[in-house]
């Protein structure tokens, strides 16, 4: 006969398939019984049962988790029992802690969650970039072909520009030093990576053509704009960026570059 185990901390039995619907209910009256009493192991219940419905054929049901449970303060009410030693979060909303939770494949249905989340400010995209980049040192995934389809896929011109703006916003003098600002920072990290894994990937010079394309003069990027010369980069992002404004300013940078190696 067939049968299922649900395993997760603190939860755990047995069940025939037939009752699996009962043992799923029984999951998240017990998720909702710990969250609503503060109980600090909810945040490993919920991520193991995410995890576990997303890998193991329940994708609808790892939804459902992120439905309940991504703008919630679950992290908090560890942070609170720990409170003299308060754990070090790389994201403060819950639904990326949970997408983010391993380095497996980022689904569709992430990707939908993950656009809804940036759409609501732009700082969210960079917050998922930084993460990503980290990645691309480490070369785990996800890596920056996701930061690609976050920064660009369904998104207008102007949608992309306000993401990007916030990224350049510190040039006009909110950081007192010139290695403080983020493409400072960005610079540092490309740097690091180049050592450290030989090459850059393909999606990263994806990445820092549009960030030339956009500020096409800004001095730190200057020496990467050499990218947009290789031919498979640029004619994948021309077709990715299909009739946006900032296609036309991938071609401008093409021009650039290209005087400026003629002369």
């Amino acid at each position: 006969m067939n049968s299922e185990i649900f395993v997760w901390p603190g939860v755990c039995f047995y069940t025939q398939r037939a009752n699996t619907t009962m043992s799923i209910l029984f999951f998240f009256n017990k998720v909702n019984e710990m969250f609503q009493q503060r109980q600090s192991p909810v945040e490993g219940v919920i991520k193991y049962g995410y995890y576990y419905f997303k890998n193991y054929g329940h994708p609808e049901l790892s939804e459902k988790i992120l439905t309940l449970y991504s703008e919630t303060d679950v992290q908090h009410i560890a942070n609170r029992d720990s409170r003299h030693i308060p754990q070090r979060r790389f994201f403060q909303n819950f639904g990326l802690s949970l997408i983010f939770v391993d380095s497996g494949e980022i689904t569709e249905s992430e990707i939908s969650f993950l656009k809804k989340h940036i759409a609501k400010s732009p700082n969210y995209y960079w917050s998922i970039f930084w993460f990503l980049l980290k990645n691309e040192y480490s070369s785990i995934s996800p890596r920056l072909d996701i930061g690609i389809r976050l920064l660009i896929e369904d998104r207008t011109s102007d949608e992309i520009f306000k993401i990007l703006d916030y990224f350049l916003a510190d040039q006009y003098g909110y950081y007192s030093t010139y290695d403080e600002r983020n493409v400072s920072i960005l610079d540092q990290y490309l740097a690091d990576i180049k050592k450290h894994n030989g090459s850059l990937s393909f999606e990263l010079k994806e990445f820092i053509i549009l960030l030339c394309a956009y500020t096409p003069y800004e001095p730190i990027l200057r020496p990467y704009r050499r990218f947009v010369l290789e031919e498979s980069i640029y004619k994948n992002l021309l077709e990715s960026l299909h009739n946006t404004k900032l296609k036309d300013r991938v071609q401008k940078l093409r021009s650039i570059v290209e005087g400026l190696k003629s002369l």
